[in-house]
Parts: C-alpha cells; sequence; structure tokens
C-alpha cells in the first residue's frame, strides 16, 4: 500500500485510514464499513449540535472562516516539555495547520465541500451496534504461555486455558469463528500478524523464550484519562509501563512511538519513563482528526471535557544510538502534522508503522510490536487484553 505523500518541506501529510485499511482486507473480500468514517461534523452534545447546526449549513465553500479557530489564541498556552520544549504553543501551531490542511484538502479531493450536518449519526449508530457484538476475551484463570500456534487453534476454550500466541501465516489473511452462548462471532486477521490476549508485560517473557525482538514498537498506554470511562482493566498506577522490559524487547536501532494524551501528569509520567528505559525523545508527530470536509474534529477552544482535536505520538531511540542513526539518516523528521478522518471509535489511531515507513525513507521495519493492541496489523504482533476488539465482522462490509 503507498500513498501520495507529499516533499520533505511540508509540516504535514493528509492519511486516508479508511484507504489503507481497505487495501489491507481487499483479499478477503472485505472492507471496512464505510460509515465508520462518515464524520461530517464536529463531535458535539446533540444540543448543542441543534443549535449550531443552522449556522453551520450557512457556510459557504471557500470560506476560512471557521467556529475551530475563534479563540485559538486565548487556549490555554501548552509549554509542554515533552511537545519539544519550545513556548510554542501547540494550539495556535496546529490551528494554522488546520487551515492549510482544509485549503489543501479540498483542492485535490481529498476533502469534500459537502457539509451534511447530522452530528455524525451514521458512524455513530453504526459504531455502537458494532461495539455490543464483540466479546469479552480476557478470561481469568487462564495459563499464560509464551508458545505460537496457529490461528486455526483460536476459540474461547483455547484463551481460558492457556492463552497462547496466535499466528496466522500466509498472504491473505484469514475469517476465523469464535463461538460464544450468543452465537458465532467472525473476525479478520490481517496476514503475518500474530497476537496474544493478556497483560502487556507477557510481552518480557515472549521475546526472552523466542529470541525475538522488535525494531519498532507502539504503544498507545490507557491513560486514565477523566473524559473516558474506560473499563478499568488496566490502572496506570500499578506502573504498567515500568513492568514492560523495552530495553530488552527493542532492537539496539529500534523506534519506540508511543501515544500520549495533553495532560501535563501524564508528560511527566512518559519523561520519566522514557529515561527509565535509557530512551531518548527523536521527534513529535501529532494526528490532527478532522472531518470529511477538513474541519478539525472538535473545537481548539478549551472545552470543559478538555478535548483537543488532536493526539501527539512520542518518538523515541536508545540514548547511545542517536548519533548514529543521525549520521546514517535514518531520523524520522522532528515534526509532523498527520491529518485525517478518525474512524468512529474509542482510541483507533491511525497505522503509525505503515506513515513511518513511508515518511522514513531509511527505515526497514520488519518486525513491529503493538503494545496496548485494540486491533491487529500486518505482519505485526500484538499484545493487549482486547487485540481482537476492532476485528470483528461487524466493523466491516463484505465487497
Amino acid at each position: 500500500y503507498s500513498m501520495e505523500l507529499k516533499e520533505e518541506d511540508d509540516e504535514f501529510i493528509i492519511w486516508n485510514e479508511e484507504e489503507y485499511i481497505n487495501a489491507t482486507y481487499k483479499n478477503l473480500g472485505y472492507h471496512i464499513h464505510p460509515d465508520l468514517f462518515k464524520i461530517h461534523s464536529q463531535f458535539v452534545m446533540d444540543s448543542a449540535f441543534e443549535k449550531h447546526k443552522t449556522r453551520q449549513e450557512k457556510e459557504t465553500f471557500d470560506s476560512d472562516e471557521d467556529d475551530s479557530y475563534k479563540g485559538s489564541e486565548e487556549a490555554k498556552r501548552v509549554h509542554l516539555k515533552l511537545f519539544d520544549g519550545s513556548l510554542e504553543d501547540v494550539n495556535t501551531k496546529l490551528a494554522t495547520t488546520a487551515r492549510n490542511v482544509k485549503k489543501r484538502g479540498r483542492r485535490s479531493g481529498k476533502y469534500s465541500k459537502e457539509i451534511s450536518a447530522d452530528n455524525n449519526l451514521l458512524a455513530r449508530s453504526k459504531s455502537t451496534s458494532a461495539m455490543k457484538a464483540t466479546q469479552a476475551m480476557r478470561l481469568p484463570g487462564a495459563a499464560t504461555v509464551s508458545s505460537i500456534v496457529s490461528i486455526d487453534n483460536l476459540s474461547l476454550e483455547t484463551l481460558s486455558t492457556m492463552s497462547p500466541w496466535f499466528e496466522c501465516e500466509g498472504e491473505k489473511g484469514r475469517v476465523v469463528e469464535m463461538r460464544d452462548e450468543s452465537g458465532i462471532r467472525s473476525y479478520l486477521v490481517p496476514p503475518g500478524s500474530s497476537f496474544h490476549v493478556g497483560d502487556a508485560s507477557q510481552i518480557n517473557d515472549y521475546s526472552n523464550l523466542n529470541g525475538v525482538s522488535f525494531d519498532f514498537i507502539v504503544m498507545d498506554p490507557p491513560w486514565m484519562n477523566l473524559s473516558v470511562k474506560r473499563k478499568k482493566m488496566y490502572s496506570m498506577s500499578d506502573d504498567i509501563l515500568g513492568a514492560i522490559d523495552i530495553p530488552s524487547i527493542m532492537d539496539p536501532e529500534g523506534v519506540l512511538a508511543m501515544w500520549v494524551t495533553n495532560s501535563p501528569r501524564v508528560h511527566n509520567m512518559v519523561e520519566k519513563q522514557i529515561k527509565a528505559w535509557g530512551l531518548t525523545r527523536i521527534g513529535v508527530w501529532f494526528w490532527l482528526k478532522t472531518t470529511t470536509s477538513g474541519r478539525p474534529s472538535t473545537s481548539f477552544v478549551a472545552s470543559s471535557s478538555g478535548k483537543q482535536p488532536y493526539e501527539a505520538v512520542i518518538l523515541c531511540v536508545r540514548r547511545e544510538m542517536k548519533q548514529k542513526l543521525a549520521e546514517e539518516k535514518k531520523l524520522p523528521r522532528k515534526n509532523l502534522i498527520i491529518a485525517s478522518i478518525p474512524m468512529c471509535v474509542h482510541s483507533r489511531k491511525p497505522s503509525i508503522i505503515e506513515i513511518y515507513r513511508q515518511m522514513v525513507s531509511a527505515a526497514v521495519i520488519d518486525r513491529p510490536l503493538e503494545i496496548f493492541a485494540r486491533s491487529l496489523y500486518p505482519g505485526c504482533t500484538s499484545i493487549g487484553y482486547e487485540p481482537l476488539l476492532l476485528q470483528n465482522s461487524e466493523f466491516f462490509q463484505k465487497l
């Protein structure tokens, strides 16, 4: 899969996650359900949406006036060390870029001018129904093993007795079925992927016993964000990050990409942990979430929930390798804004492994790993309590 990403001097790219997912599952005869990407308007409460609807419908296609940018100057100044230590206001920088994203995206046809003011009803409704069809796979009492078995052995029985590592060989991927008391559920498994249902720290034994290390590690820790009433499967205070032995599971020249929230508390935690692992930060990339017409998905003005239309991913390498990687031109660009329409499912991030591959031409990613995974990627090892969550066929449509 290859996207037309612009010249090196651009500060942003427009990434089409829907297209990437569809390319991944085409050989299996599926594509992602198109409703999940129908993010036509900014996310707001239904009552607030009705109030703003009339005003939004009056917008002319070429107009640059946009609620999202008003007040971005007054928005909280985020002088965050992790976001490059500069005093530059992240909000203002991203709001300025967002204007250019919208202009270029509409010009190139990546964004449409139609604004169907529906408060993303189709997307939200499909997301809700698909989530209802998911199965709980975190089964207490399962003995954890580091053995690798074929995806053919996948069943709730296997998961509840020994929870091994499942592997999907072949170039096409597989559709596998699992039976529970409510019937049979189908899951799409991409080619070359392997996964384990269990605690993130179990990657240590797997790596050690199988003699495997990873060259690109993605981590999206479930930060206890107040705006997300997430099941308390993990609590970051239990030092789950510290229990993951990054120095022993990561290749000498490996890269760690860690998604972080905008909370200063989280930033302190991340900074300490990066140091404890002997890593150093080499860049910060921002994911700017947009609607189908190129607007930011929420306002930049700090709302009561503090929800911003962007998230950041911090890129790190071993401290002692930074100089060597720089000399070999293997380091990524320090800053990049990835604009894309989000899938209407909590916590589904753009495919950073594929984006990194395309943006860093010297990067060779042969053994990627995702920790705290909620979906699977081709050729990638995934671990977490819900690695099959978004692989349920309810999220897809047959071609």
